[in-house]
């Protein structure tokens, strides 16, 4: 599945992919030149096998992966997992650093990729997100842009 707000207003996106082959990034290669960002989770056990840039890496299971806009990334068993995607004009991390601390740290990591494994009550609490995002998004109206922020 797949759900998107566009900000007609502003042009900032926000999209949410649910166990799609379709989870996928460009990164440079992209005609768009978009800003991205991405946040993946392994909601699985199961490691499996992350393409990055063309580097291969093993995304251990129950575990979130913070991905910039100038990343190529492809999965492989992308229906195994979730990602929350959103541009600049969405939300912009630089400039909300004080909200979110250090986007280097945050997107770049102490060492690349940034592997931050997730324990049961992460896996409980981004559940519950996923569910109120999902109710979000289905739901069209002119609501739906401020009620998207808060996803």
């Amino acid at each position: 599945m797949n759900f998107e707000f566009i900000n007609k207003a502003t042009g900032g996106l926000f999209r949410m992919v649910v166990e799609s082959d379709a989870l996928k990034g460009a990164g440079i290669l992209s005609p768009e030149k978009s800003t991205i960002n991405t946040f993946v989770i392994n909601r699985t056990p199961d490691a499996q096998q992350v393409r990055i840039d063309e580097m291969a890496y093993t995304m251990p299971g129950y575990s979130l992966l913070p991905l910039v806009a100038n990343q190529h990334f492809e999965f492989e068993r992308p229906q195994q997992m979730i990602a929350w995607q959103f541009n600049r004009e969405f939300y912009c991390i630089v400039d909300h650093d004080a909200e979110v601390g250090c986007v280097g740290f945050l997107f770049y990591g102490i060492h690349h990729p940034l592997f931050i494994l997730l324990g049961e009550e992460d896996l409980r609490n981004i559940s519950i997100i996923e569910q109120l995002c999902i109710a979000d998004m289905q739901q069209r109206d002119r609501m739906q842009g401020k009620c998207c922020v808060h996803c």
